[in-house]
């Protein structure tokens, strides 16, 4: 059989007599194998070794309705290909050849070339090998393994990182262990799989590399978790602390039972929830422009002497926390004193060099006082929470949404206040404008002297109603109180 098939037999019958040779048979049913029209025969075969075209097999399944089944034939010929300059032009040379002839000896005697020990890993995980050591230039792998081993200053947490990406999985120390029980010696092995041994039998290695990490990263991101302590928990005691949103509630509680009077549900209502304060956004005055209930309470308190709701000031810093998850920065606490908790008792128990072993004692030395503040702050700030949550009456389902809705609200309740400062200032302005232009008319009529004739006539019209004018003054009382007027 050839590559695409089986040649079919000739035709039934008796055997051509001598002469031509017999024509040929029955192109193939469709769906059948193409004729193996390619094939080399025994005879055409390279007689030295030749570079081989790398490519893989093809199904037979494959070639169905491909070029390879259905342009192929006679009606598809080729130009003849030398074979012998084929093998000229692609011969590997004698150099090149896994053998080598000895120079000055018996030309028939070789010396077998010095084979390279294959590494037993895949060819992405090579890749993957070299990109990592290429961070330690152009250090050897030996001294990298020292390097560890000492725990040296040039072990940064780069270094680290990219060091855990290849350390060895255990499928691939148990493949490294059962070549070592065939070839006990190192050496049998590539350079490479010979690194990944030697650094997984360094004591506590991988332990090591995860401690300079962590001694790396958690200082800054403790840092982080007592900033983001403080602001919650700053946010929360001076909120249960404020006089003004106990004002806000306690008007908003009066008006509202005042203008759900003829309700039957909602009327004389004995509290509100916190939540509820946004409601007042959506009661709006018909005969008063853009004023809500909000505002109309606000406007209040502001024409009120002795009254004042400024929450920038009793709340501060609620922009800044409103970005945060209470939630999680309580778990993120919690999480984090676990897991340091964890490793100190690990690290106590390790292998370390001394020199390593007081690196890390003194490590948790220094951040001791900062775990000592996380506990207790973590545990003050879940009380404060509960207690806050149980005054205000919030829902502890919806904790992570208080201090948002807070940054929210009193951020319309600046806007608000600022557009009813802005509008006393332009009422301002005109009252005083007003008052000038009375001024400068008054000052106009003592300079014209009309101011003068206005007090005569002022005058007389005041003696007339003191003396019952008769009916002939009409004409100079109506004058007068014109002049009044103006």
């Amino acid at each position: 059989p050839g590559l695409f098939g089986v040649v079919p037999p000739p035709p039934p019958g008796p055997p051509p007599p001598p002469g031509p040779p017999p024509p040929p048979g029955p192109p193939p049913p469709p769906g059948a194998a193409a004729a193996p029209l390619f094939n080399v025969k025994r005879g055409d075969r390279p007689s030295r070794k030749v570079r081989q075209v790398q490519w893989d097999r093809v199904n037979i399944d494959e070639l169905k309705e491909s070029m390879w089944e259905t342009e192929i034939g006679d009606e598809f010929p080729i130009p003849k290909i030398d074979f012998a300059d084929l093998e000229e032009a692609f011969a590997i040379p004698q150099t090149a050849q896994r053998s080598k002839i000895v120079a000055n000896e018996n030309p028939t005697e070789t010396v077998p070339e010095v084979k390279k020990n294959p590494t037993l890993l895949d060819q992405k995980r090579l890749m993957n090998f070299g990109i990592v050591i290429s961070q330690f230039g152009k250090t050897s792998l030996d001294t990298i393994l020292e390097l560890i081993r000492k725990s040296s200053k040039e072990l940064t947490v780069e270094r680290c990182i990219a060091l855990l990406s290849i350390y060895p999985t255990a499928e691939e120390v148990e493949m490294f262990d059962s070549h070592l029980k065939r070839n006990p010696e190192l050496g049998s092995l590539s350079p490479v799989d010979r690194f990944l041994v030697e650094l997984n039998r360094i004591p506590s290695c991988r332990f090591k590399l995860e401690s300079i990490i962590i001694m790396s990263e958690t200082k800054s991101k403790l840092m982080d978790i007592i900033r983001d302590l403080k602001r919650c928990y700053s946010v929360y005691e001076h909120f249960n602390k404020s006089t003004s949103i106990r004002l806000l509630m306690r008007m908003a509680l009066k008006a509202g039972n005042f203008l759900n009077s003829d309700s039957l549900t909602k009327n004389n209502l004995s509290g509100i929830k916190l939540q509820h304060l946004s409601k007042m956004l959506d009661v709006k005055s018909a005969v008063r422009p853009n004023c809500t209930l909000l505002r109309y309470l606000l406007e209040i308190v502001d024409g009120t002497e002795g009254y004042d709701i400024d929450f920038g000031k009793e709340v501060p810093g609620v922009k800044e926390a409103s970005q945060l998850q209470v939630s999680v920065v309580l778990a993120t606490s919690t999480l984090e004193i676990t897991k340091l908790t964890q490793v100190k008792e690990t690290l106590s128990t390790a292998k370390f060099e001394p020199l390593f072993l007081d690196k890390i004692n003194t490590f948790f030395q220094s951040i001791d006082p900062d775990l000592t503040f996380i506990t207790e702050k973590t545990n003050l700030l879940k009380d404060l929470i509960t207690e806050v949550e149980k005054k205000f009456l919030w829902d502890s389902e919806q904790r992570d949404e208080f201090i948002p809705w807070l940054h929210s609200f009193f951020t319309t309740i600046a806007a608000t206040q600022s557009t009813i400062l802005q509008q006393k200032k332009e009422k301002e302005m005109k009252k005083n404008a007003d008052d000038r232009k009375f001024i400068d008319k008054l000052v106009e009529s003592v300079d014209d002297g009309s101011a003068f004739k206005l007090a005569e006539r002022m005058n007389k019209f005041r003696q007339q109603q003191g003396h019952g004018a008769d009916d002939d003054s009409d004409d100079d009382n109506d004058d007068s109180e014109e002049w009044l007027d103006q």
